[in-house]
């Protein structure tokens, strides 16, 4: 059972999002950011990727890329959702309350129903 946060704009629009660590999030990193919408975030997750690895590169340690992008997807795995949860705030958005579900759907069938 996963934790889902209902979100509401107006009477009728709602967003059910998922908390908690995102799997998709770690496999693709920035990509999943992209396709989120997560534009300032992707630009600085890439901007601090690139960046230590340019230091890695001038240190002549460059068997140590792949724990930088391994650390990188990390934190996309433990900060997406909160990202995405953000963005709806900031698009007025505000939370209603956090359902224990096992999907989306039924996530939102708990709220409406009471």
């Amino acid at each position: 059972m996963n934790d889902y946060i209902i979100l509401k704009k107006d009477e009728d629009n709602y967003e059910v999002l998922e908390t908690g660590f995102s799997y998709l999030a770690f496999i693709y990193g920035p990509l999943w950011a992209a396709f989120n919408l997560l534009w300032l975030p992707l630009f600085f997750g890439l901007l601090t990727t690139m960046s230590f690895i340019a230091i890695l590169y001038y240190l002549n340690i460059g068997k140590f890329y792949f724990l930088v992008v391994l650390f990188s997807n990390f934190c996309w795995g433990f900060l997406g959702r909160d990202l995405l949860i953000q963005k709806f705030l900031s698009n007025k958005f505000h939370p209603v309350k956090i359902i224990g579900a096992s999907s989306r759907v039924k996530a939102l069938i708990k709220f409406l129903a009471k």
